[in-house]
């Protein structure tokens, strides 16, 4: 059974560079199993979330190999669940290239900007489908002000 959950574009190379295509929903990995529990909310009645599909332009295929997923209770995505598990994946992928830029920051050898490029294609993320070089940048410059005043308060 396959379920087809609308993604955006960088999350979808990001997830297709990761994982076999179709995407196997499973419940041993950080990833399936957020989805999973996703799939297994119960229906709501849902308009929140409808504008933001225009930049949902990609389509991610989940393979269910367990019919019985759908058995218990797991629906279709809704657009509250789509927008959640592209944050979700979203957030992944940028913690991981924190822990890239941390350890580049403790070894030193490359500049911030070789080690985004670097990341962003070991990931199959192409520039310009949603996640930039100064998206990635943006963030991590943000990340480190938070931590430096997290630190100043302690």
């Amino acid at each position: 059974m396959i379920l087809k959950v609308p993604v955006r574009p960088h999350v979808k190379q990001f997830l297709l560079h990761r994982y076999p295509q179709p995407f196997p929903l499973t419940e041993t990995d950080q990833i399936g199993d957020y989805l999973y529990m996703l799939l297994r909310r119960h229906p709501m009645t849902d308009n929140k979330h409808s504008f933001h599909f225009s930049n949902y332009c990609d389509v991610l295929e989940v393979s269910i190999a367990n019919p019985r997923v759908f058995d218990r209770g797991a629906i279709a995505m809704t657009p509250t669940t789509t927008v959640k598990f592209n944050q979700y994946v979203d957030n992944f992928m940028k913690e991981c290239l924190v822990e890239q830029l941390d350890l580049l920051e403790e070894t030193g050898g490359m500049t911030w900007k070789k080690c985004i490029y670097r990341f962003m294609d070991r990931n199959g993320i192409l520039e310009g489908r949603g996640a930039t070089y100064e998206n990635f940048k943006k963030y991590y410059y943000r990340l480190r002000k938070k931590r430096a005043c997290l630190q100043l308060s302690a």
